[in-house]
């Protein structure tokens, strides 16, 4: 079974978007490559089933307002026959996927006496369900909660999370983490003429902007003839102004970051300020956007615990770190030792003697780096070590800004385990807007009714608070 966060489809990253009209728009990931065997093969099937189709773009470099300057390459790149989505769709043909499904953060997955993985779904998506085993195709601080208090320790070590629009310098001994990025995603639509025609792609250099593609080069223009364009910015310019997405909508800050992203169009394309007047925009933030660095093995499988990691991150190939490709690559590797070899453990050498974060040249907003590797879990104490300190409802942080997030609630009803209380409080404050939590408990191991919450957002604590204050659960109050 997969269980999926996206509404509608598959995908993630590798999605598409209905246009008003009818066009497809590919907001996030924007082609695939296929370098590998396997990978190419798997393209080729699909090309000739009419669910994918080469894009024979016209890829040029943009700097400054210079003129363009045409990208040499010989990758074929793909898109699905109806956008990026339609990959992730053929792939999960015949598969039990179950959309829209979040698994809480806090006390999704525990690891039970017998061996056995349970899993605790939010309210209204089905009763728990238990599993011999369980892969983590997700990254991010979800994915580090998810596994914050589970046994396979060195598992959690390899999911700590770390945002940023470039790696540090220098490598600490022991202090690799895996790294995103965040991007913003903006989508607009301009009348026929005011875009150049001379390409149909461009890798914008200097600026707020890193990509540029009309998604009419792909799909076809919109009903009326206009010219739906994806802008994505660099990952310096998402951390400048990033905004949680859902308080982004009909804001300020949105009104904001899309004017700049499009005057930032104009001058990489050479058009006067204020000459692209978009018949409609849609600005995203993707949050957790690209990785800038790699595990240097295609996956990890903690075989005492039967828990696993895919996702683009995980490459032993530079070339296929961050890419459909890539992700498509750590899942199939993955499956096939569970079919071979599940008894054996793989990707999981901590220490300095073991694996490297390594740095990924090329990304979007990356920056060189020095690998480092990672300090095992039972030598590295601190951040993930469990509930309480610095884990789960512990410290970090500092500062009146992190207080103002940590909330102390009282009066929950008895039966209420975390992931209830998650739901409850994310239903109010938002989706993903819990960081950690920790229902208080006596010697006896039952519930004192209180729990220890830490928000991602001060803002997010204010409206739990707004909204939840004096209300009556389970008849307490």
């Amino acid at each position: 079974v997969c269980f999926d966060t996206g509404k509608h489809a598959p995908g993630g990253r590798c999605s598409s978007r209905t246009w008003p009209g009818g066009a497809t728009v590919d907001h996030a990931a924007q082609y695939a490559t296929a370098r590998s065997a396997s990978f190419s093969a798997l393209m080729k099937e699909l090309e000739t089933e009419g669910l994918v189709k080469q894009w024979p773009a016209r890829v040029v470099a943009l700097e400054g307002g210079a003129a363009a300057v045409p990208v040499e390459g010989d990758a074929v790149r793909y898109v699905g026959a109806d956008g990026m989505g339609g990959i992730a769709a053929a792939l999960a043909r015949g598969l039990d996927v179950r959309q829209d499904v979040w698994v809480p953060p806090n006390g999704g997955i525990t690891y039970e006496s017998d061996g056995m993985w349970r899993l605790r779904l939010p309210s209204g998506a089905g009763d728990d369900c238990r599993f011999d085993a369980v892969v983590i195709a997700h990254n991010g601080k979800c994915a580090e909660r998810l596994t914050s208090s589970v046994p396979a320790r060195d598992v959690h070590s390899l999911l700590r999370t770390r945002f940023a629009a470039s790696l540090p310098g220098g490598g600490r001994e022991g202090g690799g983490v895996f790294t995103l990025n965040s991007v913003y995603s903006l989508a607009f639509e301009a009348p026929a003429g005011v875009m150049p025609s001379d390409f149909d792609a461009a890798e914008v250099r200097g600026g707020p902007l890193r990509w540029l593609a009309n998604n009419a080069a792909k799909y076809g223009p919109a009903d009326g003839g206009g010219e739906v364009w994806t802008a994505l910015s660099t990952g310096a310019f998402g951390k400048a102004h990033k905004v949680p997405q859902e308080q982004l909508a009909g804001t300020e800050a949105e009104a904001e970051v899309t004017a700049k992203l499009l005057r930032a169009v104009e001058a990489a394309v050479g058009l006067e300020p204020e000459a692209l007047k978009p018949l409609r925009t849609r600005l995203q933030l993707w949050g957790a956007a690209l990785p800038l660095c790699r595990w240097d093995d295609p996956y990890v499988w903690d075989a005492e615990h039967r828990i696993g990691i895919a996702g683009d991150w995980c490459a032993a190939s530079a070339e296929h770190a961050a890419t459909v490709e890539g992700a498509f690559l750590s899942g199939e590797a993955l499956a096939n030792h569970l079919a071979a070899t599940p008894a054996q453990p793989a990707g999981l050498s901590l220490g300095a003697d073991g694996g490297r974060f390594v740095p990924i040249e090329g990304a979007f907003g990356g920056a060189p780096g020095q690998p480092s590797w990672v300090q095992p879990a039972e030598a590295g104490g601190g951040r993930g070590g469990g509930r309480g300190g610095g884990g789960r409802g512990g410290g970090g942080g500092g500062g009146k800004r992190y207080f103002a997030q940590r909330l102390f609630v009282h009066n929950l009803p008895y039966e209420w385990g975390e992931a209830r209380l998650v739901d409850e409080i994310e239903a109010c404050a938002g989706r993903r807007s819990v960081s950690a939590v920790q229902v208080l408990t006596s010697a006896d191991g039952l519930s004192r009714g209180m729990a220890k919450v830490r928000m991602e957002t001060a803002e997010a604590a204010s409206e739990a608070v707004r909204s939840l204050d004096g209300k009556t659960l389970g008849g307490r109050a």
